[in-house]
């Protein structure tokens, strides 16, 4: 039997997107089908860098579930563990004509999606069997129908791993600043890593001083992307690196951008990089990543990312 991969493992809802473009969904003669899901996007983020990721979850035993599983194991993801179940249908999200400021309307269907109850247990105990870190999102945690459980599950029994972050990724449609603020509190003593916006930070009625002294008071290293303004690297020491962002000349879809700067974020931090470097790539990963409708269609492989990297950035 083969040694087990040293991964970095995830664990959330992957779902099914139409999306209309630049039209009503009404008035749409077809819809863009894209494979989506914060998580899995940061999966595949990680496997284009050359880390290899563990997606598990559940999809629906229909053609958007198996499309789904396709989509993922062509991209090198392993999903060996996620679990097909009969009874539910896999979740979609629709995405709307844009409004004024550029920003797609969207429609999620994922209310008793198999996405939202699948539990963890012993797969996940078997999938953290050799690996090398974890990355859980907000969102997960936020699901309160069963997907919560298994995102914990993550957190507690991944505590001695190199890597463990966390992404806040803030959704107010799954609950409000109050059940946040307790994902935060929950979280943050269990990650290395944690991701957050300013715009999360004062969506949650937090100043971001404040995170900054939770984080440190639990030795947690916080990636702190405030808009165009430097992204923030605070560290438990009290140190604040900042880190002049990046952005792409013609973005299509803002889709995507967090999960791919936090996967360029983790493979070179699992490199070697420093801090710097690590928040440098995963910004021009952000920025090629909204280059396509799709959330992790535009996201860099490795060799890409590093020929920036030497090169001309995208426009600052």
């Amino acid at each position: 039997m083969s040694e087990p991969v040293a991964a970095v493992v995830t664990v959330g809802e992957a779902l099914v997107a139409l999306d209309a473009g630049d039209s009503r969904v009404e008035d749409a003669s077809s819809l863009a089908l894209h494979v989506v899901g914060a998580e899995l996007n940061y999966a595949v983020g990680l496997v284009r860098l050359g880390v290899p990721a563990r997606f598990l979850g559940a999809v629906g035993a229909d053609p958007f579930g198996r499309r789904v599983l396709r989509a993922a194991r062509a991209e090198g993801v392993d999903v060996a563990g996620v679990e097909s179940d009969p009874e539910r249908p896999t979740g979609l999200m629709v995405k709307d004509l844009p409004g004024l400021d550029g920003e797609p309307s969207v429609l999620y269907l994922r209310r008793g999606s198999a996405g939202g109850f699948y539990r963890g247990g012993a797969r996940l105990r078997e999938a953290l069997v050799g690996a090398r870190g974890f990355h859980v999102t907000g969102i997960s945690l936020c699901r309160q129908d069963g997907l919560d459980q298994a995102a914990a599950q993550l957190l507690e029994e991944g505590r001695q791993l190199e890597w463990r972050s966390f992404d806040l990724n803030v959704r107010l449609r799954l609950g409000g600043p109050e059940r946040w603020r307790e994902i935060l509190a929950y979280a943050l003593p269990r990650a290395a890593t944690f991701f957050a916006t300013e715009e999360e930070v004062r969506a949650l009625g937090l100043e971001v001083e404040e995170l900054a002294g939770l984080a440190a008071r639990h030795g947690t290293v916080l990636v702190l992307r405030r808009g165009r303004r430097p992204t923030e690297i605070r560290t438990p020491d009290g140190a604040v690196e900042r880190v002049e962002p990046v952005y792409a000349r013609r973005p299509v879809s803002p889709f995507g951008a967090g999960d791919a700067f936090a996967a360029a974020v983790t493979a070179w931090r699992l490199g070697g990089a420093s801090w710097r470097e690590a928040v440098e790539a995963g910004h021009l990963a952000g920025a090629m990543a909204v280059r396509t409708g799709g959330d992790f269609e535009g996201a860099p492989y490795r060799e890409e990312l590093e020929a920036l990297l030497r090169g001309p950035a995208l426009q600052r």
